[in-house]
């Protein structure tokens, strides 16, 4: 049961190779894949006991499927039984379908995210003011958003954040991250510019051009919005 829910969570499927009443070892569904699990049944008692594991996936994302073969009815099943514990419980075949999904459907992303996605989070408060309510004016609000965000993102150097300028989720950013490159989205054709001399010379053009606009440029840090000064990788994601 704990090795089909294991499987679920991080979208990899697993055959087995021996079962019997002493020995239990299973492996991935890529033959050439190093993942498997060796078990063996102590000698006075029913319980078995992992003498070889290797957790790293070395198969492809690609050989993963959506209809997953360790979502069997019976795993299914005593994953949600507790959910009929209470007889007043109503409890619809499309709920359980929808809380499968909700809980398992972010599994392949999290490890998809560290190995094969750019690792650029982009964050926009005006995003938290529809159907979840969230209070997007709390510093604790957001600070603890991205304290859960780090758990699934880690804090390093190749990590950026994108964000707009409220200054909760700046104080939230500065607070949880101390490793992650923090940037602010912007629209301006500046943002663009590739070395400090052409940054340079956009910039005294807007100066000349409009002295407000200017002004209010030069207000945020440009290493946080001018990609001739952002010291991390944001892959052309400005915005």
């Amino acid at each position: 049961m704990k090795v089909h829910m294991l499987a679920m969570k991080y979208n990899f499927e697993f055959r087995v190779k021996k079962s019997n009443k002493e020995v239990y070892t299973i492996i991935c569904i890529d033959e050439k894949c190093k993942w498997h699990l060796r078990a063996t049944k102590f000698k006075n008692c029913d319980y078995f006991q992992v003498h070889k594991y290797v957790q790293e996936h070395t198969c492809s994302m690609s050989i993963r499927q959506n209809d997953h073969r360790q979502a069997r009815l019976w795993v299914v099943g005593r994953h949600v039984m507790p959910k009929f514990q209470n007889p007043n419980t109503i409890y619809r075949p499309a709920d359980i379908v929808n809380d499968m999904r909700r809980e398992f459907a972010l599994g392949p992303c999290i490890p998809g995210f560290h190995s094969s996605m750019r690792k650029v989070v982009v964050v926009d408060g005006t995003f938290f003011m529809g159907k979840y309510k969230v209070d997007s004016k709390n510093d604790a609000s957001w600070t603890w958003f991205f304290m859960k965000l780090k758990e699934v993102t880690g804090d390093t150097e190749d990590l950026v954040v994108i964000s707009d300028r409220h200054p909760s989720i700046i104080n939230g950013v500065q607070a949880i991250y101390q490793n992650a490159h923090h940037g602010h989205c912007i629209y301006h054709i500046k943002a663009k510019a590739y070395t400090l001399e052409e940054f340079e010379n956009y910039m005294n053009e807007i100066k000349r051009i409009d002295i407000k606009a200017w002004e209010y440029l030069v207000k945020a840090p440009f290493h946080l919005w001018a990609r001739s000064h952002f010291q991390g990788n944001r892959y052309n994601i400005m915005t």
